[in-house]
């Protein structure tokens, strides 16, 4: 008997993902919960099941596929509900809004060889992991600039902090090690909406290199690129909904005319959310967890004093 998929929330990002988990979960039934479905928006889901709490805590069974899409304030119940009942779990980003929370899902996940998987799915992106192997090839010290915006929607209690620095946190982690501290460089508060809509920060890891990045919902111009200074060139990636790029420029160019600029592309078009479900699955098969895990809570403390320390600024 296959194990069941249970959908928590029908938000944006479930809309993007349903279609990829049902082709990923063929044989299995798949439930969704959402109390504040519109009737209007039931046809759309015609092949799924819908149903409640109480009957997922009463059908689900060890080994079920849990995914919740739900607001960030309530990732930590249903996922220790989750839990609770033997199932293997796939958050969206962030886990939850709080360190300790995030360690003690973490706990119970381990204690009972199930596995917590957070989708931060730029990690899972090709040209990203491209980039990792090429600054695995260096011994320098590495900067990076990480550009993320667009106008866009927010989430409205936490801002950027809690939707959008999830991924860059990641990327970081991914791309150069763990962060050791940070500092809060600028950030945007709009008061009609009372949110942040803007913030730059600078952050360094334990091995020496540094990321700076600017993450905004308020920008006329959508950019989610990552540029990388080394001693000999830069390399730039940059990527969209459908495809993304990696760029290597020579500095020896700036000086030499004869010398090209422009010394290598490489373009992909994989999707890195197949990606991201392919490595759950293959990671519950052995109830197993992400590599990235311990980062991606420790990304968690960080976000939360940001936003402390944001929100004091502001309520000066």
């Amino acid at each position: 008997m296959s194990n069941t998929v249970w959908i928590f929330g029908l938000g944006y990002w479930a809309n993007v993902l349903i279609a990829k988990i049902s082709e990923h979960f063929k044989n299995s039934t798949i439930y969704v919960i959402d109390p504040n479905i519109k009737t209007r928006e039931v046809s759309k889901f015609n092949s799924f099941n819908f149903s409640d709490l109480e009957t997922f805590k009463e059908k689900s069974k060890r080994g079920d596929f849990v995914f919740i899409f739900t607001p960030p304030s309530t990732h930590f119940q249903i996922a220790k509900v989750a839990l609770a009942q033997m199932c293997h779990v796939w958050v969206e980003k962030p886990l939850c809004l709080e360190f300790n929370q995030a360690k003690e899902l973490k706990k119970v996940a381990l204690n009972n060889n199930l596995t917590l998987f957070i989708d931060n799915t730029f990690i899972y992106d090709d040209s990203i992991v491209k980039l990792k192997n090429l600054l695995e090839t260096r011994s320098e010290i590495i900067s990076i600039n990480i550009t993320r915006t667009a106008w866009g929607k927010l989430l409205k209690t936490h801002g950027v902090i809690w939707d959008l620095l999830p991924h860059d946190l990641s990327i970081i982690n991914y791309l150069l090690g763990e962060i050791e501290s940070y500092e809060i460089i600028d950030y945007s508060y709009n008061s009609n909406l009372k949110t942040l809509i803007d913030i730059k920060v600078k952050f360094l890891t334990k091995s020496g290199h540094s990321a700076f990045i600017h993450s905004s919902c308020s920008s006329g111009q959508k950019n989610r690129s990552i540029e990388v200074k080394l001693s000999d060139c830069v390399v730039l990636q940059s990527s969209n909904s459908t495809s993304s790029t990696i760029e290597i420029f020579n500095l020896a160019s700036l000086s030499d005319p004869n010398t090209p600029a422009l010394t290598k592309k490489f373009d992909f078009t994989t999707e890195p959310i197949v990606n991201a479900i392919e490595q759950f699955k293959q990671l519950t098969s052995k109830s197993g967890y992400s590599d990235y895990l311990d980062n991606s809570i420790n990304d968690i403390r960080i976000m939360e004093n940001i936003y402390t320390k944001v929100s004091k600024l502001i309520s000066k």
